[in-house]
C-alpha cells in the first residue's frame, strides 16, 4: 500500500485534516451505520440516503473520526478499520492528541484501557 506522506516526516495532509473537522460536526451514528437503530429505522422507512465518503480510505478515517470526537473510548475494531485503511498508528496517536486538545481530555484506546 502506498505512504500517504506529502512531505517528509509528514504523514497527514490538509485533506486529512479536513476529515477530521468534518468528522467533528458528523452524528456519532454515522460512524457505524450498521447498528441496531439504524437497522430498525432501515426496516421501518427504508434506505437512508448515503452518508459515506467516496473515497473507503478517507471513511475509514472520518468513521475512526467521529468515534474520537463523540465517544470517551476507541474501540480495538475502530483502531484496526483505520489501520487496515493504510494509516499508521501514530496518524492515529496524533489525530487523538489534536481531538484532546480541542476536547480537553483524549478518548481512551480500549487495548490501553485493560
Amino acid at each position: 500500500m502506498s505512504s500517504i506522506a506529502s512531505k517528509e516526516g509528514v504523514s497527514l495532509t490538509e485533506l486529512h485534516w479536513t476529515v477530521v473537522a468534518i468528522a467533528r460536526m458528523d452524528s456519532p451514528r454515522s460512524a457505524e451505520p450498521e447498528g441496531r437503530l439504524r437497522r430498525l429505522l432501515r426496516l421501518t422507512f427504508g434506505p437512508p440516503p448515503a452518508l459515506k465518503l467516496s473515497s473507503e480510505r478517507l471513511e475509514a478515517l472520518r468513521c475512526f473520526c467521529v468515534r474520537a470526537w463523540h465517544r470517551d473510548v476507541i474501540r480495538e475494531q475502530d483502531m484496526r478499520a483505520l489501520i487496515e485503511a493504510g494509516y499508521a498508528r501514530t496518524d492515529a496517536i496524533e489525530i487523538l492528541m489534536h481531538i484532546a486538545g480541542c476536547r480537553g481530555f483524549a478518548p481512551v484506546i480500549q487495548a490501553q484501557a485493560k
